[in-house]
């Protein structure tokens, strides 16, 4: 049977193009699989220095990976190994995250902030809405939709207006579809 860092190596090799992951002396190591200049095509390169970094997945949560900063011994620019096949730049929540969040949306009909606070009871630390919701905009834009599967529906919104340096906020109630 697997354990948590077999599927955990499974996962990130899986979808990653340019990055392979190995585990050794206790510790998830991210590094290139070609090792190569982004700025001059070099492949002298040589480890600068090792970064931790924090990915959240959706089975598995809050996974701590090295991840090296090359050094280009030619121009002597320094460079991360690149991530963007398993995770945004900048962000900590991977591509395995999203497409789970959404299929969670899709299977059982949950409510945005009920997602909300299940993800905040299995990650421990605070998840905004509006992440979420980002997410699932991102990714649903692949999904069929038609307008008459939802006629009937009432659709309700709050929006947050700034009045006088005051935020107030206002409920907006509007048919879905109309013909």
């Amino acid at each position: 049977m697997p354990s948590k860092i077999d599927n955990l190596l499974i996962l990130l090799n899986k979808d990653s193009v340019n990055v392979y992951a190995t585990y050794s002396n206790d510790e998830i190591i991210v590094e290139n699989i070609k090792r190569q200049c982004p700025y001059c095509n070099r492949r002298k390169i040589y480890v600068h220095e090792w970064n931790g970094r924090t990915l959240h997945f959706y089975d598995i949560q809050n996974v701590r990976v090295k991840v090296p900063r090359y050094e280009c011994a030619r121009c002597g620019r320094i460079f991360m190994a690149d991530l963007t096949s398993i995770v945004d730049k900048s962000a900590n929540f991977t591509n395995n995250f999203k497409e789970g969040l959404l299929n969670k949306f899709i299977e059982t009909d949950i409510a945005l902030f009920q997602a909300k606070y299940d993800m905040e009871r299995r990650y421990k630390h605070v998840i905004s809405h509006q992440s979420i919701e980002n997410y699932i905009l991102e990714l649903s834009k692949e999904l069929k939709y038609t307008p008459l599967a939802s006629r009937g529906y009432l659709l309700f919104d709050v929006q947050w207006i700034k009045l006088k340096k005051k935020c107030k906020y206002r409920f907006a109630l509007y048919e879905l579809y109309q013909d």
